[in-house]
């Protein structure tokens, strides 16, 4: 993904601004998050409703829940290190897996991948997918969205009987009324799966939709092959 910065001129226009995530600027510096560990990440991120955008973005925001899970992020022996180094062993730039794939990739596993190179109605592929998706859908799983040019990701969570997406962006459609207009918030997840249809329609853009969750198992793995790696070197 080309991760976009906003542009004054892009923030007024409906559905747009919510999808450009800022700059990150993690490494490996920073600190775990001490405490009680959550059991999700659905429930790590809770926390940070309300943050302003220009505090948290997007990533940021799933970095933050996988500390209040316990998850090492910082350190050589963290998913930052592993998130770049799988970039740097395929060529790729070292911040090419800092995203909800790469997340997905490096500590979870797929649950569904869904690619749409033409949209021709948006609101019908839209519908077919929440329809796909729906049956698929648990607290605390990782959904990311891009097209050619833009990329966002978030948590998936439920609220009053309906699945919510937890995000950090523009957010257009919430669930409670009085959320911060842009900043962490958590949205009604249909809506967004329209935005996103609508929007690579509108752009004649391919779109991606990925959905995953965190496997410990996994993370374990892949954590001790770090470390492994780490005292060899």
């Amino acid at each position: 993904l080309t991760w976009d910065t906003p542009n004054p001129a892009q923030t007024s226009h409906p559905h747009t601004a919510s999808m450009i995530p800022a700059p990150v600027h993690l490494n490996a510096s920073v600190p775990q998050v001490p405490g009680h560990p959550a059991t999700n990440l659905s429930e790590a991120v809770q926390r940070y409703l309300g943050t302003s955008y220009d505090e948290i973005n997007c990533y940021e925001l799933l970095v933050k829940g996988l500390r209040h899970m316990d998850i090492p992020y910082s350190g050589k022996d963290g998913l930052y290190s592993k998130l770049t180094r799988m970039a740097l062993d395929k060529g790729m730039a070292p911040n090419a897996y800092l995203n909800g794939e790469g997340i997905v990739k490096a500590a979870g596993s797929l649950v569904l991948t869904n690619n749409y190179p033409v949209i021709s109605n948006w609101r019908d592929e839209a519908a077919a997918l929440i329809k796909e998706i729906e049956p698929l859908l648990d607290n605390g799983q990782i959904l990311s969205f891009s097209t050619e040019r833009r990329g966002h990701t978030g948590v998936v969570s439920r609220q009053n009987n309906q699945w919510t997406f937890i995000n950090s962006g523009r957010l257009d459609n919430p669930v409670e009324s009085n959320s911060v207009r842009r900043g962490v918030g958590e949205e009604i997840l249909h809506e967004e799966i329209r935005n996103w249809f609508k929007l690579a329609q509108t752009r004649n853009e391919t779109l991606s939709v990925t959905l995953g969750q965190l496997e410990q198992n996994k993370i374990r793995t892949a954590f001790n092959m770090e470390k492994s790696t780490s005292k060899r070197s």
